[in-house]
């Protein structure tokens, strides 16, 4: 539940950021009010939180990290199995492979460094 559980956490520290790696095998259940949802299957996400703001101590944790207490700048999930989300920004179910990425806004007067992400599709030839 939230990333705790029959879960596997990863977490590193990054150039002014945290960032949190969750894979869980089974039910993967969300119950944010920004991503609330079920994964059942095979479920991997990349959480990204600012380190001045993380309590999360870098390594690794067996049993997942929760993430729904932090304030979250970006995090992609990837769930291969079926997928359920009932939340604002998405609501409907998903069979066999989802991915999606959800990105913090962040105002034009606000200076930020440190953290790049790039998305790109490659498709075979």
């Amino acid at each position: 539940m939230n990333g705790v559980g029959f879960s596997t956490s990863d977490v590193v520290k990054a150039n002014g950021a945290i960032v949190i790696l969750t894979t869980t095998y089974g039910a993967a259940l969300r119950t944010g009010p920004n991503d609330a949802g079920l994964g059942i299957g095979y479920t991997k996400t990349l959480a990204v939180a600012p380190a001045s703001v993380a309590f999360v101590a870098p390594g690794n944790y067996p049993f997942g990290v929760s993430v729904t207490d932090l304030p979250l700048v970006a995090v992609i999930r990837r769930v291969i199995g079926i997928d359920f989300d009932v939340n604002h920004e998405m609501i409907g179910t998903t069979i066999g492979f989802s991915e999606d990425a959800a990105f913090a806004s962040i105002s034009r007067d606000t200076s930020t460094s440190g953290i790049s992400f790039s998305c790109r599709t490659i498709r075979p030839q």
